[in-house]
């Protein structure tokens, strides 16, 4: 009996180290899943925001069809 419950016992210990392992190794995918949307998301803005700059730059009042 003393042997089964030893055995019971380090098997759920097991169990208890492997969740925990699998929990740690999904956050850290999570976090670098986020960290690339945020490195996506900072340079899209960037882009459009030089596209933006670039446009202001062409266009003079001077040169506007309707002003």
């Amino acid at each position: 009996m003393q042997k089964q419950f030893a055995f019971i016992t380090l098997l759920y210990l097991l169990a208890k180290i492997a969740l925990f392992v699998l929990i740690w190794i999904a956050t850290i995918r999570i976090q670098k899943k986020a960290m690339e949307a945020k490195k996506r998301r900072e340079a899209l803005r960037q882009r459009q925001q030089e596209s933006a700059n670039t446009e202001k730059e062409y266009i003079k009042p001077e040169d506007h069809p309707f002003l």
